[in-house]
């Protein structure tokens, strides 16, 4: 018996990724510098005035918050551009995924591989999922929505727009 026929739906993009890595990274690394070089001078600050104020001191831990979460996030990006088989197909039986996917304690730096396969009769809906950042809209995402629970799928992993994936998807999943 044959094999069902694949069909590929995306094309996995390094590019976004590498350009999300590489544009990041100094903005953390900018982040960092300023909150090392800041807290120093505020405590010397407060020394020499001989006056205690937690605000300025506060104030410094914002830069270190932010360094925090980019300099992970764009390494993250930075090694999931050089992943190998990645992919997103479908053939007359399933839906088939594998992509990076949750970062990994404790700093994120890493991330699980994630490799599903969900069966067309197991699959609820696949649908645009849109947000607002700061009331901004932000690129949708791929909601899918199976038998077990729902997985996000980021449309930055892909070449392709969101809407025109979901349009691949919709034709390949059986009548």
């Amino acid at each position: 018996m044959d094999a069902p026929r694949t069909h590929n739906l995306a094309t996995y993009t390094k590019v976004k990724l590498l350009l999300t890595g590489v544009v990041y990274f100094p903005l953390g690394i900018l982040a960092l510098g300023t909150a090392v070089g800041l807290v120093p001078w505020f405590v010397a600050q407060q020394v020499k005035t001989n006056h205690g104020s937690w605000g300025l001191l506060i104030m410094a831990g914002v830069p270190l918050f932010w360094a925090w979460f980019l300099i992970p996030y764009s390494v993250r990006r930075l090694k999931e551009s050089a992943e190998k088989n990645c992919w997103l197909r479908a053939d007359a039986e399933a839906l088939s995924l594998r992509l990076p996917g949750n970062p990994l304690p404790p700093l994120g730096l890493s991330y699980e591989m994630w490799e599903y396969r969900f069966y067309w009769k197991e699959v609820e809906s696949v649908e645009l999922f849109g947000y607002k950042l700061n009331g901004i809209s932000r690129t949708p995402s791929l909601l899918l929505r199976a038998r077990g629970g729902t997985l996000l799928i980021e449309s930055i992993y892909f070449k392709e727009r969101p809407e025109e994936i979901l349009a691949r998807i919709q034709a390949a999943r059986p009548k």
